[in-house]
């Protein structure tokens, strides 16, 4: 990557900084044994029909938790034969408020990592999701105070990335993402001159995934990280 002048760093939220699938798969989990879902092909084949109404609602109500459990009502309705039990009605609120009282765990080597940054960068978090869930997170991972601003978006495309550098007034050439979505953090960053970070987390959200990995290898708008914690380095390198 050619050395630039960063004025601004953007980083990602969930499975970037914090675990954030791992709770989502667990509620699905959860999700299936409410429905009674017990056998392998049967649980596969209730997760797909979620994702499936999961993707459907995306553009109706956004991410985060409150669009899952709506998704998670709809597709518990339309799997049922009859009326729906306010017992299965209660369990899958259970399910959600489950997620939302969950502790924020930080990846391993993220909180020095972002320390380090702020020392050298004004940083501000982008994320999708459901801002009081997002704010909350964020509060509770212990490093808010590192952070400059916060961006919950709808969507992260390369209009929503030109918007904020433009509300932050910096240009894409001297702005910096990280994340750990190549469709969300990466892409859409390049394609409007920016440079970016890519650090993978072991699951992916299904939607989050690109068709094919084919012709989206590193270049010299953005490389890749094995670890959070090798960003400041890799920042460093590019120059102040």
């Amino acid at each position: 990557m050619d050395a630039i002048r960063i004025a601004l760093v953007g980083v990602d939220a969930d499975d970037t900084l914090w675990h954030n699938e791992t709770v989502y798969r667990e509620a699905e989990r959860m999700f299936c044994s409410l429905l009674g879902a017990s056998g392998g092909d049967e649980q596969r084949a209730l997760r797909q029909q979620l994702l499936a109404t999961e993707t459907a609602n995306v553009p109706r109500y956004g991410y985060g938790i409150k669009s899952f459990v709506l998704s998670m009502l709809e597709t518990a309705v339309n799997r049922s034969s009859e009326r729906m039990s306010t017992d299965r009605v209660r369990g899958i609120i259970g399910v959600a408020r489950w997620m939302i009282e969950q502790e924020v765990a930080l990846l391993d080597g993220v909180a020095p990592a972002v320390r380090e940054l702020n020392r050298a960068f004004p940083l501000v978090l982008i994320t999708k999701g459901d801002l009081l869930d997002q704010r909350r997170k964020l509060t509770r991972s212990g490093i808010g105070d590192l952070f400059s601003g916060i961006e919950v978006v709808s969507e992260k495309d390369e209009r929503t990335y030109e918007e904020i550098l433009l509300r932050h007034g910096v240009s894409p050439q001297r702005f910096v993402m990280i994340g750990n979505s190549l469709k969300s953090d990466v892409l859409p960053v390049v394609a409007i001159g920016g440079a970016a970070i890519h650090v993978p987390y072991p699951y992916e959200w299904e939607h989050d995934r690109l068709p094919t990995d084919e012709g989206h290898a590193a270049t010299d708008r953005w490389v890749a990280a094995d670890r959070f914690d090798q960003v400041p380095g890799i920042l460093d390198s590019l120059g102040r």
